[in-house]
């Protein structure tokens, strides 16, 4: 099990020394936060409206650069 983990976790390495994986970080606007009606009251007023600290999240992307089935079948074939 440990020996399978930490395979993984070279290969994982690997690919990302060699340029293939890029992570980034950016922001994005929150979408769930709107809230309106009477937020499931049956019988007398409605609560005060729900709040969110901040209108945006910070979210992390990772973009894995892959070839193409073209570019694979195009690359010249090694000869033993």
């Amino acid at each position: 099990m440990k020996k399978g983990l930490f395979v993984m976790c070279a290969l994982i390495l690997v690919i990302a020394m060699a340029g293939c994986v890029r992570t980034y970080k950016f922001t994005k606007e929150r979408v769930d936060t709107d809230v309106s009606g009477n937020q499931g009251v049956i019988y007398g007023p409605a609560p005060a409206p729900h709040t969110v600290e901040s209108p945006n999240r910070e979210m992390i992307g990772v973009d894995i650069e892959l070839p193409t089935l073209k570019e694979l079948e195009t690359q010249p074939k090694k000869e033993k």
